[in-house]
């Protein structure tokens, strides 16, 4: 080998540069993509749904849009006693987790308990809001045997369901969006969409009140109030004096 390179890759020469720019690069731990399993999930279960029975699919539908057609649905039989009803539930209470986890991220809230990484976490978020909804019902149901109104309560839950399936869908529909492209704005547009939500199912409530049974709209005012209303401020009480005291 000629006398310039073994200079060159002397110790002193090439090896020696080498050393001083090259550097090792470390392998990081890449966490696997959560989200796109609950998404997978979520999807299986919408059409699991489907196919279990597509009438009562699109019938759930189309009775957001058509208080005639949710009169219908729930002639039909109890809702929840359907495998249609039930994944169209376990879709909404997922995607209400996930959409609460986003928002908790964004905000960097620390609630404890549920923060055991993203299964975990929205595992209780879903649950805890399966508590709210179930804690609803039963109250919709006491209140009917307590006012006397059986029909008109259950007519009002069935509304309840098909109001929050269609909120659960809109959901996952925003927060898989911002989770893939980050955007802020497909975050807070599902926050504007759940008051909709809300109003509408109030005005929906008020409407079953007139004709489920003819009752005066006082009684009517009284009955959302203890259903719709109270709970709210009950939770925003809780999010600002204990959730909001931890961020």
């Amino acid at each position: 080998m000629p006398d310039n390179l073994l200079v060159a890759f002397s110790g002193n020469g090439f090896f020696a540069s080498a050393e001083k720019t090259v550097r090792p690069l470390p392998l990081e731990p890449i966490n696997s993509d959560w989200f796109f399993y609950f998404a997978i999930g979520i999807v299986a279960l919408l059409a699991w749904s489907r196919n279990f029975s597509p009438y009562r699919f699109f019938a759930m539908l189309d009775s957001f849009f058509s208080y005639r057609k949710t009169e219908l649905l729930h002639s039909e039989g109890r809702i929840l006693r359907n495998g249609t009803s039930f994944g169209f539930i376990i879709t909404s209470l997922l995607s209400g987790g996930l959409f609460a986890y986003q928002l908790k991220n964004l905000l960097n809230i620390d609630v404890g308990f549920i923060d055991q990484g993203p299964y975990q976490s929205v595992f209780y978020l879903s649950l805890a809001l399966g508590v709210l909804w179930l804690l609803k019902a039963i109250v919709a149901r006491l209140t009917g045997g307590l006012f006397k109104t059986p029909y008109a309560s259950s007519l009002f839950l069935t509304n309840t369901i098909i109001v929050n399936i269609l909120g659960g869908i809109t959901l996952f529909v925003f927060t898989l969006i911002y989770f893939y492209t980050k955007d802020l704005s497909f975050l807070y547009i599902p926050l504007y969409l759940l008051a909709f939500f809300y109003i509408y199912r109030l005005i929906r409530g008020f409407v079953i009140g007139r004709k489920a049974g003819g009752f005066s709209i006082l009684y009517i005012i009284l009955y959302l109030c203890t259903l719709e209303i109270l709970p709210v401020l009950v939770l925003y009480k809780f999010v600002k004096d204990y959730i909001f005291q931890m961020v």
